[in-house]
Formats: structure tokens, sequence, C-alpha cells
């Protein structure tokens, strides 16, 4: 009888053990076509790739930092293997990852797997476009020897005209650049046009001196779902007014309508209780424990990004979104902790104010190419802006103003070379942006 139930007992285990292999090979087989193991490899290439841009961004922090708080056209980092980065990330992400004279990170062409493409899109990597494939674009912006001409050959106070650039070219050929928007960077030495063509938003620089172009590259290719209503695609009435600017793939990101409240930023700001011991602490610069107006603007100017994003998530319900999903149009956070020297570099001041950054420009192009810039009114963009001239500097926070036009704010502290400061309060209205799960 032992021996017996010993015989069945075994046969039953053997068969336990097929079905199990049985099993476990439909549960792989589910688990890859249901994309588990796709998801785990999506978040670990993900990660590596974050990590690089994240070391991207420290890297170019350094070097505006040593360039006396100045942005530099040409930040001159290369390629990945000069970022501080591990050995096995530069192995797996030397030839697929390349960085911009601007120091944009893009993918190259090596990248030629759709799904690994649509993987850096998410997070912001875009397709390498410096140069456009485009020849007769470029010519049109950069001269028929692609080193430049001058700006106001092909734009008048009308828009961009059209150009006859060669002979072979009909004289009656109508190119469509249209102009997004612009602004002035590096201290007013480069002028910043983005303008739309063939459906691409793009970014030439000037040269403010002599009027000259410099530079061409592709900065937008818009994606499925981008420029369209939060709410038709969402099927929820209560994101109605939010436009698409960003489809991440799992997410979604969208900017909504200008704030009812208004946000002044400056000595005069309403959001800091002066009187807190540790904003003393950091805002009294001379140590006479008392906060004058120029302290003020400082803490008030060096504090905006994070106080532009808070006030962004006190004007969006509750029912709407959590806190923790909603910033202003501009940075995302605060990653500034350098500070400016330039003409400071005798001041009492010197290494006390924030550097600026050009952390706006993903959302200001998005905004300008899906028409939702201009509202009428002046909101706050939370980036910052130093403006240089021959015997002083101010510090800015960047805006739209009620013409829709990308600007500065006017300067909330200006400081001279006898360090006799000026101050001023200002402000302005804010626009969230909100990210959603979707689908």
């Amino acid at each position: 009888m032992f021996a017996r139930n010993n015989g069945i007992t075994l046969i039953a285990l053997i068969i336990t053990i097929i079905v199990m292999l049985i099993l476990v090979g439909v549960t792989i087989n589910v688990a890859i076509q249901g994309g588990l193991f796709t998801s785990a490899r999506k978040g670990a290439y993900q990660t590596q790739a974050s990590i690089i841009k994240e070391q991207l961004e420290v890297e170019k922090a350094t070097i505006v930092a040593n360039n006396n708080g100045n942005i530099p056209n040409d930040f001159g980092i290369g390629t990945i293997d000069n970022l501080d980065i591990s050995q096995d990330l530069k192995d797996e992400f030397g030839s697929k990852l390349t960085i911009s004279t601007d120091g944009t990170l893009y993918y190259t062409d090596v990248v030629t797997d759709k799904q690994e493409q649509s993987w850096l899109e998410e997070i912001g990597i875009l397709p390498y476009g410096d140069p456009p494939e485009d020849d007769l674009f470029r010519k049109y912006i950069l001269g028929q020897d692609e080193t430049g001409r001058p700006i106001l050959e092909i734009l008048d106070l009308a828009g961009f005209k059209d150009d006859e650039l060669t002979e072979d070219v009909d004289e009656t050929q109508t190119l469509g650049v249209e102009i997004l928007t612009t602004f002035v960077g590096e201290e007013g030495a480069k002028f910043v046009y983005y303008v739309k063509y063939d459906n691409k938003a793009y970014k030439i620089i000037c040269d403010s001196m002599i009027g000259n172009t410099e530079s061409l590259e592709l900065k937008y290719t818009p994606k499925e779902l981008e420029g369209a209503n939060l709410g038709e695609i969402s099927g929820d009435n209560k994101y109605n007014d939010w436009t698409i600017l960003y489809n991440n793939g799992n997410t979604l990101e969208a900017v909504g309508p200008i704030s009812d409240e208004k946000l002044v930023l400056g000595y005069e700001d309403t959001t800091v209780n002066w009187e807190n011991t540790d904003v003393i602490a950091e805002a009294d610069i001379d140590g006479n424990k008392t906060l004058e107006d120029i302290e003020k603007a400082i803490y008030s100017y060096n504090h905006a990004i994070d106080t532009i994003n808070n006030f962004c998530k006190e004007q969006v319900d509750d029912n709407l979104l959590a806190d923790d999903n909603v910033r202003s149009v501009g940075a995302k956070t605060d990653i500034t902790e350098e500070k400016y020297i330039g003409k400071l570099s005798g001041s009492i001041y010197k290494g006390k104010v924030k550097i600026g950054d050009t952390n706006f420009e993903d959302d200001l192009i998005r905004m300008a190419y899906h028409g939702v810039l201009d509202v009428k009114k002046y909101y706050w963009i939370a980036s910052r802006y130093i403006l240089e001239d021959s015997n002083s500097v101010s510090f800015n926070i960047y805006e739209v103003s009620e013409y829709g036009n990308f600007v500065l704010s006017g300067g909330l502290l200006k400081i001279n070379s006898s360090d006799n400061p000026t101050v001023q309060s200002l402000i302005g209205a804010v626009r969230p942006i909100i990210t959603v799960q979707y689908p």
C-alpha cells in the first residue's frame, strides 16, 4: 500500500511540476505581452538618461558661475564624456546622446528604435535638430554660406519677408516663417527669435550689435495631443480652460488661465515674514540685524522661483489637482545656487544675488507655438535675468506683458558701481501648469 501510494504521490508531484511550469510559462508570456518587462526596462533606461541630463545642468551651472554669472553662447562641453558620470553611462549613451553648443541634450540618429526614441522624448530629450535638414530654410536664415546674414534682410515690422535666395529659387516662393516670440539674451549681447516653420519651432540667435544671424536650431516638434484642450481630451469639463503643452506618454502637462490674485515681488514682497529670524539671518547683508529695502529686494529676487511656484499652487483649486502637480510657467524648481559677481566684484553685494537662467525656454516655446502665451495681462515667468550696462547691473524676473511679449520685469533691484542701489516692487498675476495622468 505504501509503495503504491508513493508511486501515485510521485506521479502527482510530476504532474504538479509540469502544470506549474506551464503556468509559469503562461505568466511570463503574459508579463512580456502585458508590458511588465518593458515597463521595467523603460524605467531603468529613463533613470539613466535623466542622470546624464541632471549632471549636464550641474556642469552648465558651474560654467556660468565661472563666467561671472553670464550665460555663454557656446558652453563648450562637447560630449557626455566630459560630464561627471559613470563610465557605464558613457559607454551606454556615448554615441546616443549629444550636447549642442547652447548646452541642450539631444539624441542622435544612432537611436533608430522608435520605442527608445519615445522614452527619451518623454523626459525632454529630443532628436538632434541642428542643423535643420531643410537647406532652403537654412540659407534663408543663415545666408548662402550659412555663416550668418543681416536679420533686416529677411525681417521687417510685418514679420519675415519672402526672399530670393538663389537664381534657382522662384521669387514668388513663400517660406511662411512666422515669429512666435522673442527675448534678449546674454546681458543684451544677443537677441533670440523663436519662429515657426514647417510645423516646427526653431531658435535663431542674432548678434544684437551688428544684427547678424549666428545660429539656427530646431527646438520643438509638436507631439500628438499637444495644443489640444485638456477638458476635451480627458472628458472632464473642469479642465476646459487648460491647454496641453507636454505629452509625456503617461502624463500630460497643461497650462491654465491667468490667476485673479496678484503676486508682489521686490522689497514689498507680501509673501515674506520680514520679522522671521531665519529670514533676517539670511537677508541681513550688512549685519546690523535690520533689513533695509535693498536686502529685502535681494531676498525676494533670490527666492522668486519658489515664491511664484508656491503662489501658483495656492491659485489652483484643491478639487482640480494636488499641490505636488502644480507649478508656474518657467522653472519647475529652483536649481540655481550660484551667485553673481560680474560688475559687483568690489561691492558688498558681491556673491549675494543669484545668477539668471533660461529654464523658461521649453514652456515659452510651446505656449507661443500653440497660441496661449498672450492673455492681455501681465504675468510672472519663473525665471531670472541679469542686465548689465556700463555702470550698473539690474536683477529681473521675466514676465509676459499685456501685449503678449516676453519681457523683463524692469528690475527688482539695480546696483551701480558706487554701491548706490535702487529698488522697486512689481505686481503681476501667475500662470499655473498642472500635470495629470493620461490615459
